[in-house]
């Protein structure tokens, strides 16, 4: 009888938790997305401008967050 409150809380704890953890990873998955889908799009300016080694280092930089 004991045992169910304290293992409800210890449920609740850890609830919580992954759900913040979960907000935090589609966050940075809808920042990656965006980055990802302007760069695919603007794939030609990239190539024309000469970009691509500071698109390599901005999407390292992203990929370290």
């Amino acid at each position: 009888m004991l045992v169910t409150p304290i293992r409800y809380l210890i449920i609740k704890y850890f609830a919580k938790k992954k759900q913040s953890l979960f907000e935090k990873y589609i966050e940075s998955y809808k920042d990656y997305s965006g980055w990802y889908g302007d760069t695919i799009g603007g794939i030609k300016e990239i190539k024309i401008g000469e970009l691509e080694s500071f698109k390599i280092s901005e999407f390292i930089k992203n990929k370290e967050i």
